[in-house]
């Protein structure tokens, strides 16, 4: 049986101007209202990593930066809260 590895091509994404360098290296965490009990947790690293990896939508990219000041904020996806925090 081969093995593969999953190589990500990080090198043509490029952060956005909202995301200063302080900014893309806060850890946080991000999972559904809940969590750890019922919720899900979707993801846990840093915010630059997130951005190039999940290329999330431009709304939530602009408000990422509320992370700087406030310890989490909620954001709603479809029709389920999202809770974004700093760890």
């Amino acid at each position: 049986m081969k093995k593969y590895v999953l190589r990500k091509n990080v090198g043509d994404t490029e952060m956005p101007s909202v995301i200063g360098p302080e900014l893309a290296e806060l850890k946080i965490r991000i999972f559904g209202e809940g969590y750890p009990d019922t919720g899900s947790l979707y993801y846990e690293g840093t915010v630059g990593t997130f951005v190039i990896e999940r290329l999330p939508q431009p709304a939530l990219i602009e408000m990422l930066p509320r992370l700087l000041d406030e310890s989490r904020f909620t954001y709603c996806l479809n029709t389920e809260n999202i809770v974004i925090e700093r760890t």
